[in-house]
C-alpha cells in the first residue's frame, strides 16, 4: 500500500498539469475570438481524453531542456487549431 500512494500522487499530478497545460495552450484562441476559458471546459466536455492527452504530452516535452522554446509556439498552433475545429464542430 504504501508504495501505490506515491504512483497514485504522481498520476492525479499528470492529469492536473497535462489539464493546465491544454488551457494554456488554447486560451490564445479562445481570447482571440471573445470568449471565456468556461467555454473550453464546455465544448471539450466530450473529449477530456484530447484535452488531457495533448496538455500531457506539451509538459512532457516542455521538460526537454533548451527544445521547451522551440516547441512552444507549436503548442499554441495545436491549442488554437483543436479549439477552432471543436468551436466549428458546435
Amino acid at each position: 500500500l504504501a508504495l501505490l500512494i506515491p504512483v497514485i500522487g504522481m498520476l492525479f499530478f499528470l492529469l492536473i498539469m497535462g489539464y493546465q497545460y491544454s488551457i494554456l495552450f488554447m486560451s490564445e484562441a479562445c481570447f482571440s475570438q471573445d470568449c471565456r476559458l468556461s467555454d473550453i471546459k464546455y465544448h471539450f466536455s466530450t473529449k477530456t481524453g484530447v484535452l488531457h492527452g495533448f496538455g500531457m504530452f506539451a509538459f512532457f516535452m516542455v521538460q526537454i531542456p533548451f527544445v521547451s522554446p522551440l516547441l512552444y509556439p507549436g503548442f499554441l498552433l495545436g491549442g488554437t487549431r483543436m479549439f477552432n475545429e471543436e468551436n466549428d464542430n458546435i
